[in-house]
């Protein structure tokens, strides 16, 4: 795989997603999502995907017409390291990418501010992509995974990550869609997960969940990722 190969793929897929999904209200235009920059996805040390719920722009879900990737990950990674969801991905890739078993052995964001920089070597894919609320409804984000699969799994393969993070409650259908069977799949602290020849794929909490720590939440999945992983387990589950 090339870098103008995912440009072209890319492509394809945004047409895709224009045709796909119309919004009834005739308010709102999709909006965008992939991979931030090819280039550095493919020379990153892994192939990290994330697959979350949806974008949000105006408080009527109206808006949209743009690209999460093209117009504010790429461009503007220090800015969007301020946000909730994005300081614990920033955490959680860092750790995959230098192979840091725990939230201890990284620095904070606010100390070493280029750890931001890592959202350009990943790939982000929203469920929904018409806008949508500040908090999702996950009714309506399942109803909308289960309505464009195809495409969904149409930019899983373009991609072919290494590891895939999505959190609930579409991720436990995009593991059984990629083949993974209920007695591969392990359950480990807040973490599900099944690897699937070498790639791993991990049902977590949205990054922004308030139900455990941040530490907690990073902590649980490298814990996940390096009990699969060639540089092994270092710390034992919780209770």
């Amino acid at each position: 795989m090339t870098a103008e190969q995912l440009i072209q793929q890319e492509a394809a897929i945004r047409q895709a997603v224009a045709l796909s999904y119309i919004d009834p209200t005739g308010k709102a235009d999709p909006i965008y999502d992939g991979i931030v920059d090819p280039a550095l996805y493919l020379a990153a040390p892994a192939r990290i995907l994330w697959i979350l719920k949806e974008p949000w722009d105006e408080p009527d879900r109206s808006g949209g017409g743009w690209s999460l990737t093209e117009h504010c990950l790429n461009p503007r990674p220090h800015e969007m390291a301020k946000g909730p969801t994005f300081q614990p991905i920033i955490y959680v890739s860092h750790g995959i990418f230098k192979r840091l078993p725990t939230w201890d052995s990284m620095p904070y964001i606010s100390d070493q501010p280029d750890m931001a920089l890592v959202l350009r070597s990943i790939a982000f894919i929203n469920v929904k992509k018409l806008p949508g609320l500040s908090r999702a409804n996950n009714d309506e984000v399942l109803a909308a995974y289960l309505a464009s699969r195809d495409l969904i799994l149409q930019q899983i393969r373009a991609y072919e990550p290494d590891y895939i993070l999505g959190c609930r409650p579409h991720m436990a259908v995009i593991m059984q869609d990629l083949g993974a069977k209920p007695d591969q799949i392990i359950a480990r602290n807040s973490v599900r997960y099944a690897k699937l020849g070498n790639r791993l794929l991990l049902d977590i909490y949205h990054p922004a969940q308030t139900t455990i720590s941040r530490e907690r939440y990073v902590n649980d999945i490298l814990e996940a990722v390096a009990s699969q992983s060639a540089w092994g387990i270092t710390t034992p589950p919780h209770p």
